[in-house]
């Protein structure tokens, strides 16, 4: 049996030698990017946030600034790519993005809990227009969270705005959008992406999208592929601008 995540469905289609470096090989990067170690304490506490919510406390921004902070620290125990940013200056970056998050709940005001907070699911990968499988594959993930309507929303940070396109084209949205709608039988899903915008002064910005079967029959057919590709070993690199922040640019040098 083949678990697939959207990450590694992502990494593939990014660059197939990566995707070779990072689940097959099982390499490990001598050091992370600080865009990741940045966005993965920035959603850490933001789940925090929405966990909190789920038991009734709603907590304030310097209390989620702390939260940042500690999360911060654990992403900091491996080693950090140089990019000319200072440990200091990333986690100030950080606390103001935090800091965005929380005048953006302010503004959105009293909110139901999530039904979901980092929820786990696990499907089979069905075309729901023809009912084609693929045999022996499941995707496998974790939903940021469910709002209280049953909308997935995920959190994302940027460098620059997002616009609708890029709302409506996630593939990341399609594939998590399709695991609800296979585990409930629905025929589409709403869903929500908060995005982070890294400004000068951060702000959050909310794109509302939705998947219909349509989008659920193309998300099918770039997974057959990818497994496809995957099995016949095609591995090769895909050069653009996301070399430079990649785990393996050593590795890719000398493959």
């Amino acid at each position: 049996m083949i678990t697939l995540s959207a990450t590694q469905i992502d990494t593939f289609l990014r660059c197939p030698l990566q995707h070779k470096f990072k689940y097959q090989d099982k390499l490990e990067p001598p050091a992370i990017s600080p865009a990741l170690a940045l966005g993965s304490a920035v959603h850490s506490c933001i789940k925090f946030h929405w966990k909190k919510l789920q038991s009734g406390q709603r907590l304030s921004s310097d209390v989620l600034v702390q939260a940042f902070d500690e999360d911060f620290e654990r992403a900091c125990s491996v080693p950090i790519k140089e990019n000319g940013k200072t440990e200091e200056e990333l986690r100030t970056q950080g606390q103001e993005l935090i800091r965005a998050y929380a005048a953006y709940l302010d503004e959105v005001g009293e909110q139901d809990p999530p039904l979901a907070v980092e929820e786990k699911f696990e499907v089979p990968i069905v075309d729901l227009s023809t009912g084609e499988k693929l045999d022996d594959v499941m995707l496998i993930g974790f939903l940021d969270r469910i709002d209280a309507t049953g909308c997935p929303v995920e959190v994302k940070t940027a460098r620059s705005a997002w616009s609708q396109w890029d709302a409506d084209t996630q593939l990341q949205m399609s594939l998590y959008a399709y695991a609800i709608a296979y585990q409930r039988q629905h025929d589409s899903v709403d869903g929500v992406f908060e995005v982070v915008v890294k400004n000068k002064k951060p702000r959050v910005d909310v794109l509302r999208t939705k998947r219909s079967e349509r989008d659920f029959s193309q998300m099918f057919r770039i997974t057959q592929n990818v497994v496809r590709a995957i099995d016949a070993g095609i591995h090769y690199q895909n050069r653009g601008f996301h070399c430079p922040m990649c785990d393996f640019v050593r590795e890719c040098r000398s493959w």
